[in-house]
């Protein structure tokens, strides 16, 4: 009974916690920011979508899975409105340090909610492939690229560069800076690999523009830009 308190209390910390995650996959939704490349992507591949293969929607960075509910219900709504039979496969992925007892308590409300849905998760780092080559059709990833494979050198009194408030060397930023660019790279090649032809990714990251400090650390932290990668 403790640890099934504990999860729950964890789940709850986490969503009470990610205002900003919630507020960015709100926009997405609300802006139809997915279901318009996804519905074109179903279009384009009719003769596939109307096989007995499953659909598959992966989504990396997914935590304790409090914060994909909407945009999950989102993504199967938008596959319904063109079947109400085609199997669609949820494909989540986080660090093997996340909550996945929580993980499912939150997703597997889907499966009633759904017919056809089948839920399954990844305990590994995104910046590895996840699933097999050409095996993906759509996947997203909300606020979590942000955070790199590994620190490339020591920041005093925090593990996130904007958050360095008290400054840093040259040196510092550009190590830094580098890591997270060739995170990205590492990131978009290992999605190119699983996507299958013409599948799409979306990636809302929250970006740094101004110099940080402590009055502008949270606007800085609250400019998300969203970008969508198609593969050819």
């Amino acid at each position: 009974m403790a640890a099934e308190k504990s999860s729950v209390k964890m789940s709850d910390s986490y969503k009470d916690n990610s205002k900003m995650q919630q507020t960015v996959t709100g926009r997405a939704i609300s802006g139809e920011i997915l279901a318009k490349p996804l519905l074109r992507y179903i279009d384009e591949n009719a003769e596939e979508f109307a096989s007995t293969a499953p659909f598959r929607i992966a989504e990396f960075g997914v935590a304790d899975g409090s914060n994909s509910v909407d945009v999950l219900t989102h993504l199967i709504e938008t596959v319904r409105s063109r079947s109400e039979t085609k199997p669609i496969e949820i494909l989540c992925n986080d660090l093997p340090s996340a909550n996945m007892t929580a993980l499912f308590e939150n997703l597997n409300p889907l499966k009633t909610q759904f017919k056809e849905v089948y839920i399954q998760a990844c305990g590994d780092s995104f910046y590895k492939q996840i699933f097999p080559d050409n095996s993906v059709d759509f996947a997203i990833c909300f606020t979590s690229i942000h955070w790199l494979e590994k620190m490339p050198c020591f920041l005093e009194g925090t593990i996130y560069i904007p958050t360095a408030t008290d400054g840093y060397s040259p040196e510092a930023a550009e190590a830094w800076k580098n890591q997270a660019a060739n995170d990205w790279r590492n990131f978009l090649e290992c999605r190119r690999k699983e996507l299958k032809p013409k599948g799409f990714v979306y990636a809302a990251a929250p970006t740094q523009r101004d110099p940080p400090s402590k009055a502008n650390l949270l606007q800085n932290t609250m400019n998300i830009e969203i970008m969508g990668v198609l593969v050819d």
